[in-house]
């Protein structure tokens, strides 16, 4: 599990060659181990690394060994997030109703789950569909849809900044407090001893 979320980090700093290393690594003890819902996660993970890389037949691989993954497993947001991929490498092949196909599907999905991230996913590659079809009213609203979300997903998220901050302050101040406690107590037992 160590190497599939260091390869994930890998992948977010865009650092691709190490992240393959990693998610390789880490395919290997779960295959190994079989551990489905891991295994899964790192075809995902491999998938997106090489769609970021524009290889967009290895991306395409990854992605529907980890459909086939997923065909056993109870990980739904897993799910919405590889349908996504694969509507997005379909788009960039030129497939455009496999595309849609699967970004209709993660969408269904997502919306049932309540998964902003799955829903601003496949609502912007409906919107790049609907507008490479010329669908200008449907694109549109596809567009929409995805500020709408993408501002929901930046609210919670300074939303939960917040609350980080806040309890990261409060932490401060009690550890503040029971120093302040602490000296005091121990001032009062030197007081104590002295004057004995």
């Amino acid at each position: 599990m160590v190497h599939a979320n260091i390869g994930y980090s890998y992948l977010h700093l865009k650092k691709y060659q190490k992240a393959i290393d990693h998610l390789n690594k880490a395919l290997d003890i779960f295959k190994k181990s079989q551990i489905p819902q891991w295994q899964a996660f790192t075809y995902v993970s491999l998938g997106k690394v090489f769609f970021e890389k524009n290889d967009l037949k290895k991306a395409l691989e990854f992605f529907k060994k980890a459909e086939n993954e997923h065909k056993q497993i109870e990980d739904k947001k897993g799910t919405i997030d590889m349908k996504i991929g694969l509507a997005n490498t379909y788009f960039l092949l030129k497939q455009p109703d496999l595309a849609k196909q699967y970004a209709e599907k993660a969408k269904i999905l997502a919306e049932d789950h309540r998964y902003l991230e799955g829903l601003l996913g496949s609502s912007e590659i409906l919107y790049k569909l609907s507008k490479s079809n010329n669908s200008w009213k449907e694109s549109l609203v596809h567009l929409e849809y995805a500020r709408k979300i993408g501002d929901s997903i930046s609210f919670e998220e300074n939303r939960n900044i917040l609350l980080m901050d806040e309890a990261r302050l409060n932490y401060k101040k009690e550890k503040d407090n029971i120093k302040a406690l602490a000296n005091n107590t121990i001032a009062k037992q030197k007081n104590m001893l002295r004057g004995h």
